[in-house]
């Protein structure tokens, strides 16, 4: 049976988005003079702490190609190490909207602090958390822009008409 190409487009999308699995990650490395790197555009990019280990990422993406512009909610499982007042991820040209962190029967809602230089993102609570698991839940927006970073939009042409597909290079 033969499907319109924009039911095709649709299925790889939806299938594509399910499997992605993180929009913001939380890195492994301690911070050190070891863990010191550069991006390629000679950036100095330095490790997220070791405090927060993340155990398990889901992720749900929405993109809306009239406005260019994308929703996001994910659950990050986390194992704290230690007692922290703040819990980083790498983050770039999004907004969070709602951010819960569930331990221990508690629902604590942290302060949403943006660091654009180190494109970071802090959810700093009023007292410190763990060591223990726990659950950030993340609510977020972004644009679906064209900058090939994060998830963006890519502009392909079928039968001279002019589609758009929602990507990522992670």
């Amino acid at each position: 049976s033969f499907m319109p190409a924009a039911v095709l487009c649709y299925r790889y999308l939806r299938k594509s988005l399910l499997s992605i699995q993180r929009i913001v990650s939380i890195s492994k490395s301690e911070r050190g003079p070891s863990n010191l790197h550069f991006t390629m555009s000679g950036k100095k990019f330095e490790r997220l702490p070791k405090t927060a280990i993340p155990s398990n990422y889901n992720i749900r993406l929405v993109p809306n190609f009239e406005k260019f512009t994308f929703d996001g909610y994910e659950e990050i499982k986390v194992n704290l190490t230690a007692a922290v007042e703040e819990i980083k991820l790498n983050s770039n040209e999004i907004v969070i909207q709602k951010a819960i962190f569930k331990v221990d029967d508690q629902d604590l809602t942290p302060e949403v602090k943006y660091y654009k230089e180190q494109e970071e993102v802090g959810f700093k609570f009023a007292s410190r958390v763990g060591p223990g698991h726990g659950v950030l839940q993340i609510t977020f927006t972004g644009d679906l822009n064209d900058k090939m970073k994060g998830f963006y939009r890519s502009k392909y042409t079928v039968d001279g008409e002019e589609r758009y597909a929602a990507v990522t290079q992670f």
